[in-house]
């Protein structure tokens, strides 16, 4: 595994931003690591853009990353839980394939939407973040970095999602390499996004 880091900024009415970041390694069995394709990835359009990232098994990553999300808009509360139906009946089709395991198939994945931020985790259990939130292996130190952030209020969530990953990657040796930052912004015509990349 590696890292991903998100939390949310509520503004006045409904307006938010969201920052997530990742690291870009990938870890092996047999100790091997190596620079990995991006674990964060921009959905829908400008009415509803949303983010979604995934650590574990690059197989379910492939499976999410490449399939069509048209129709689910996250408009409404009902949206989320299409989402996780969804990606119970991706990951399903995928391990009832002979050579597939369960084992396999272990993920953990961040949505981030106009209805907030959401975990995923492989049991398809799928809570609600009101605040901040990390997966990977390094969550446990990026959910330090993103408390302090949260506590103290002086960030931007660009810098506090980053900095908790940069964190992450300096205590783990299983997170490293540059990643990506990804910040998603209410804005009065729907959802805008910004995306940066680290080497």
């Amino acid at each position: 595994m590696s890292v991903i880091a998100a939390i949310l900024q509520m503004g006045e009415g409904e307006s938010f931003e969201i920052g997530l970041a990742s690291d870009g390694q990938a870890n092996y069995g047999d100790g091997y690591c190596s620079k990995s394709t991006p674990k964060l990835k921009v959905f829908g359009d400008c009415r509803s853009l949303f983010v979604i990232g995934v650590v574990g098994s690059f197989r379910v990553l492939d499976l999410i990353f490449e399939h069509d999300w048209n129709g689910v808009d996250f408009t409404e509360k009902g949206s989320i839980r299409t989402f996780r139906d969804r990606v119970v009946d991706l990951v399903s089709k995928e391990s009832s394939q002979p050579y597939s395991s369960s084992d396999d198939l272990g993920f953990q994945a961040i949505l981030a939407c106009k209805q907030g931020l959401y975990v995923l985790h492989s049991d398809m259990q799928i809570m609600n973040c009101e605040a901040y939130c990390a997966i990977g292996s390094g969550y446990e130190i990026a959910s330090g970095s993103l408390f302090r952030d949260f506590k103290h209020g002086l960030f931007t969530v660009e810098s506090a999602s980053v900095g908790a990953v940069e964190a992450a990657k300096t205590h783990r040796t299983d997170c490293g390499f540059g990643g990506m930052s990804i910040t998603l912004k209410s804005s009065p015509t729907g959802v805008r996004v910004a995306i940066n990349e680290s080497n």
